[in-house]
């Protein structure tokens, strides 16, 4: 009896060294493994969400008296990422930016990136409104100028991840008009560590005057 538990000891402790080794492995394998991000939770993000209707509206439509853009039916990549510069000061803090500054501040409001990620959630589940044209161009002459911004935007300007380029179709045309003279004349995309603004900004310099802007805002305003 007491060889046989010797025997059984001694093949026991023969394979321990294989044994604490693959769970050494493993275990190193799992902390090698970054973790995923958590997704936002739509129902926290309606309580934070409470603050931003105040100006981007129950269904996210905007309000151009506020200066906010809709944001209903914008990429959820494309609304993190600015949420995330607003916070990091990579926009809202060149001088005159009355907006983006006030933006900044409420950005702030939200505590942490799951914060950002809950109302981005949230705001995914909003319909926004229809837009109505409040501005006067040249559709044909802003097509022409599109055809650049499509490299990155889309035939249709719905947008592209890959080249960090957010829809314009159903935008507001006044808000699209705002951004684009902010990044022409150094309001926005201008912090060195905001990439895609500083390669937007370089882009507006197809457009040689405001004419130019209302054309190709009016283009995008008649895209279906």
């Amino acid at each position: 009896m007491v060889i046989a538990r010797a025997i059984i000891l001694a093949g026991i402790l023969s394979t321990a060294p294989a044994v604490f080794a693959d769970a050494e492995e493993q275990a190193d394998h799992t902390a090698a493994q970054p973790a995923e991000p958590s997704r936002g939770n739509p129902e926290a993000g309606r309580a934070l969400y409470q603050l931003c209707k105040t100006c981007h509206g129950e269904a996210g439509e905007g309000n151009q008296k506020q200066g906010a853009p809709q944001i209903a039916g914008q990429a959820d990549w494309y609304l993190t990422r600015q949420l995330e510069n607003f916070r990091a000061g990579l926009r809202g803090n060149a001088s005159g930016d009355v907006f983006g500054a006030q933006m900044r501040g409420m950005a702030m409001t939200l505590p942490n990136d799951q914060a950002v990620r809950d109302v981005v959630a949230f705001v995914q589940t909003l319909s926004g409104r229809e837009k109505t044209a409040s501005i006067q161009g040249n559709a044909e002459h802003g097509g022409e100028i599109y055809r650049q911004c499509a490299t990155c935007h889309g035939d249709e300007a719905r947008g592209n991840e890959l080249f960090g380029a957010p829809r314009l179709n159903g935008q507001a045309d006044w808000y699209l008009v705002r951004q684009l003279e902010k990044l022409k004349n150094g309001m926005r995309g201008r912090h060195p560590a905001d990439d895609r603004g500083l390669q937007m900004a370089s882009v507006t310099a197809l457009l040689a005057d405001d004419q130019d802007v209302m054309d190709v805002v009016v283009y995008i305003g008649n895209l279906p």
